[in-house]
């Protein structure tokens, strides 16, 4: 039986990809209205041709990034100019700093827990497990996040563990150990995340067991073995049901047979 159990934030709790668009989207829109109203000459280009190329240089520059080959910074300004220049419209690095600040600003309208989620938590709760969440990022950001999400009714403040907070970045293995601490054995932590490298194997090569919950259905890059893989929240939500359901089942027959002896 687990005493922990953990979730990343991002495309674990909630759709990252769903808000990520909708704000670049929204932001592109404004960012033509502010045109027109300055009476600037550019190009007519529609909303789905630009966000198709900026998607495109999205993933042409993210290897780089994931290899830290180049900075956040320079990776949101590398793939915001491209597509700029690809279209003729004006750009400068300062402008895709301000553009980025609004979208990444605005994504927060956009976050939606996935289905399940709630359930899911108040069964943990119930069955007093402890929960948590372990996230990369920007404090202020990913609490933000949390609490558009409604968190504070399952988890406690001093169990959500981000990053910038904590000064330990995923898939270093010291996070993981930092947050089961000395009380639990690594092997009673669960960790549900849908980045292979970041959350499952962090996880795992710090003795925790895996659930990779991979919504993005991306491909396994190593050998490790996660406990179990899933692509939506609510079947791990049935998975621990299940398991829940069994060990009640079990625990009762031990029970029952010690009544006899």
């Amino acid at each position: 039986m687990w005493q922990k159990i953990y979730f990343d934030l991002d495309n674990t709790l909630f759709s990252y990809e769903y808000a990520f668009q909708h704000a670049i989207k929204d932001t592109y829109l404004e960012l033509l209205e502010q045109w027109e109203a300055a009476n600037l000459s550019v190009p007519i280009v529609p909303l789905d041709d630009w966000f198709e190329v900026f998607k495109y240089f999205s993933d042409v520059y993210w290897e780089d990034y994931q290899n830290k080959a180049i900075s956040q910074r320079d990776y949101r300004r590398k793939r915001y100019m491209e597509t700029m220049r690809h279209f003729q419209l004006p750009c400068s690095p300062e402008e895709a700093d301000q553009f980025h600040n609004r979208a990444y600003d605005r994504a927060l309208d956009y976050v939606q827990p996935y289905p399940g989620l709630y359930p899911l938590l108040q069964c943990l709760v119930d069955h007093q497990f402890e929960v948590g969440v372990i996230t990369n990022g920007h404090a202020h950001i990913q609490r933000r996040k949390c609490r558009k999400l409604g968190l504070e009714h399952y988890i406690p403040d001093h169990h959500i563990y981000i990053s910038e907070e904590i000064g330990l970045v995923k898939p270093d293995p010291a996070f993981f150990r930092l947050v089961h601490g000395p009380c639990c054995p690594p092997e009673a932590a669960l960790f549900i995340g849908d980045a292979w490298e970041h959350d499952v194997v962090g996880a795992l090569e710090a003795g925790w067991q895996a659930v990779y919950l991979n919504t993005q259905n991306r491909p396994r890059t190593t050998s490790h073995r996660p406990l179990a893989e899933f692509q939506h929240l609510y079947q791990f939500y049935q998975f621990i049901q299940d398991f829940l359901c069994s060990t009640s089942h079990t625990n009762n027959r031990s029970g029952k047979e010690g009544n006899e002896a």
